[in-house]
């Protein structure tokens, strides 16, 4: 797991110590120097004086923050280390200076490569930066990190709920396990921003329903099961379509519904079918009611069959 400060910092001095916490503020000179320059201030500063590596990480976590591609090389070269939480710091530059820096990085010794097994690094900054994303999974990044953790989605989850199909592309060609986590659930799930599902009906924009639907199908076309169960202990929606019922995304149930969702699967919260009556919009009942017509006259068919 990713360390919550850099306690793993070579310490040569008892005053390094106070350079192990995390600060986001510069509170010195060399601190202020490092996040806004010039590169000849920090470079000065670091001359005059003896600069333990604790010392001079400091100053490296302001300049990766900052996207000072010249003050972290000239920091490198001074000796600041590169330790587990070091390269999250870049995550907070500019998107179009952070795929330089992690390079520089690399070039220095660091590797993505079993760091970051937990999920840490492939966070909503870097699948929504693609040039990053696609260099880390050619770095070897594991796609499917931190998908087995229940208090973070992974990487495959976070594309799927933002409807970013090509991103879900990239994830998935470079091995993300659809069956891993619940990408299909998520998608199914989107909601707009700032609204409550729990609280108020909510009714998205016909783009915003749609836009998942992609998603969705290039999922399912790699081996998702749109009645694959949600496997956890609390009280959930449980099916891929409850989640889109409760949405009030009725295209992507109609879809659903279109690719053998059940509509009557039954989770903590009932099935599709039930909620659609207790809090869905008389068009999502409608829909439903096609739906578990159609459930009826297919199993009569198969019935027909067998006899």
């Amino acid at each position: 797991m990713a360390r919550e400060d850099y306690s793993d910092l070579p310490i040569v001095d008892p005053k390094d110590l106070v350079w192990t916490g995390l600060s986001f503020a510069p509170a010195t000179p060399f601190e202020c120097a490092c996040r806004a320059g010039p590169l000849s201030a920090v470079e000065a500063l670091v001359a005059e004086r003896t600069c333990t590596p604790a010392f001079l990480h400091r100053g490296l976590t302001f300049a990766l923050s900052a996207g000072n591609e010249d003050i972290t090389r000239s920091l490198l070269v001074a000796g600041a280390p590169i330790v587990q939480r070091t390269a999250l710091n870049i995550l907070r530059a500019p998107s179009e200076r952070q795929l330089p820096l992690f390079q520089l990085l690399s070039l220095h010794g660091w590797s993505p490569q079993g760091l970051w097994d937990d999920g840490s690094l492939l966070t909503v900054g870097v699948i929504t930066n693609p040039p990053l994303l696609r260099w880390f999974l050619d770095q070897g990044v594991d796609p499917n990190a931190g998908a087995l953790d229940l208090h973070r989605r992974s990487a495959l989850e976070l594309a799927a709920g933002r409807g970013d199909v090509d991103t879900v592309r990239l994830l998935v060609e470079a091995g993300a396990d659809v069956q891993q986590g619940l990408p299909l659930h998520v998608a199914a799930a989107a909601c707009p921003s700032g609204t409550d599902a729990d609280r108020t009906l909510i009714t998205p924009t016909e783009e915003f329903d749609t836009a998942r639907i992609p998603v969705m199908a290039l999922l399912v076309a790699h081996g998702a099961n749109v009645n694959q169960p949600q496997d956890c202990r609390l009280m959930t929606p449980r099916y891929a379509i409850v989640y889109a019922v409760i949405a009030g995304a009725v295209a992507r149930v109609r879809w659903l519904l279109a690719h053998g969702a059940d509509p009557e699967a039954k989770g903590a919260l009932g099935s599709a079918w039930d909620y659609a009556q207790r809090r869905g919009s008389e068009e999502m009942r409608r829909v439903l009611a096609e739906g578990v017509a159609a459930k009826r006259r297919l199993q009569a068919s198969h019935a027909g069959v067998e006899t």
